[in-house]
């Protein structure tokens, strides 16, 4: 048996229904029994038992190397999306560094450094450690441990901060932050109809394919990746030097703005690199769905809310 390995050699024609597509969303009311789910808890601090070989390292020195750790979830905040949404290890002491850490010396800095996306958030109260590595370097605020969350006394985070310590999971070099347990990421070739369009009154096309690659991805919208062929980047400007990371896809490493567009506003990308997971992406180019005119199949292009929004 041969199995595809690209999708231009998927079957060309898969029977359908006739005539236009039926776009309506289903949106069952919710009850007692049923209700929609949501990717934050917003009662209680979450976790979930992690078994994947994760260490953290700063040069030659392992500051964490843990085989067993937890994957925990903040307690949510309405009102703010991402709060609750991003994970954090939390690792047990004896995984960890301890004698290279020592209670912060300006807990008032770390707390100025917490923003909207951060680990931890402003809400959660915590106490900071300093971490010294052997050659004498400090690194101030390194980690963390929330105080007033019963049964994570014991247990050591770490900030994600880009350049601050190297990731690992098993053999694989990660970053951004842990990747949630629960969200799947997944590429799916499509035969679809696809334009996009500006959204102002002149209504440019920006791009135009029957051979787009959707990527879903729990919690965001549903991303349309098209051909470069595909793509009109005389109606588009590069944005150079641009690099931003995902811990499921990689590093976006190509961004552009529409051309003559004041804001400037990166609403495309691609990624020369990405992660295995989703390497049929690369180089083909998405579109940030909220700030263009996305049409499938001839009709405007809804779908549900992500899970996390409230």
């Amino acid at each position: 048996m041969t199995l595809p390995t690209d999708p231009a050699v998927f079957a060309p024609t898969i029977p359908t229904f006739s005539g236009a597509p039926n776009t309506a969303l289903p949106t069952p009311p919710e009850s007692a029994q049923l209700a929609r789910r949501r990717l934050i808890n917003y009662d209680s601090y979450s976790y979930e038992p992690s078994s994947r070989w994760v260490r953290a390292v700063r040069g030659a020195t392992a500051v964490v190397d843990s085989r067993f750790q937890l994957l925990v979830w903040e307690r949510g905040v309405r009102g703010e999306l991402k709060t609750g949404k991003l994970p954090s290890y939390a690792f047990p002491s004896a995984h960890v560094r301890t004698d290279l850490l020592r209670p912060s010396s300006d807990e008032a800095a770390a707390k100025a450094a917490v923003n909207y996306y951060s680990r931890p958030s402003r809400h959660a109260a915590v106490a900071w450690f300093d971490l010294t590595l052997p050659d004498g370097q400090v690194l101030p605020n390194a980690a963390w441990k929330y105080t007033a969350v019963p049964g994570l006394e014991d247990y050591f985070l770490f900030r994600w901060t880009s350049g601050l310590f190297d990731w690992y999971e098993e053999s694989e070099r990660v970053h951004t932050h842990p990747r949630d347990s629960q969200v799947r990421t997944e590429v799916i070739p499509s035969t679809r109809s696809v334009q996009v369009y500006t959204k102002d009154s002149e209504r440019r096309l920006l791009a135009d394919s029957t051979a787009t690659r959707i990527l879903f991805e729990r919690g965001i919208p549903a991303r349309f990746y098209f051909p470069p062929a595909d793509v009109k980047f005389d109606e588009l400007v590069a944005v150079p030097g641009l690099v931003t990371s995902c811990p499921y896809k990689g590093y976006a490493d190509k961004y552009w703005h529409i051309k003559g567009d004041t804001t400037e506003e990166k609403l495309a990308w691609a990624y020369s690199n990405p992660l295995h997971q989703v390497e049929w992406i690369k180089d083909y180019v998405g579109f940030l769905n909220e700030s263009v005119e996305l049409v499938v199949d001839g009709g405007p292009f809804t779908e549900g809310e992500p899970g996390w929004i409230e």
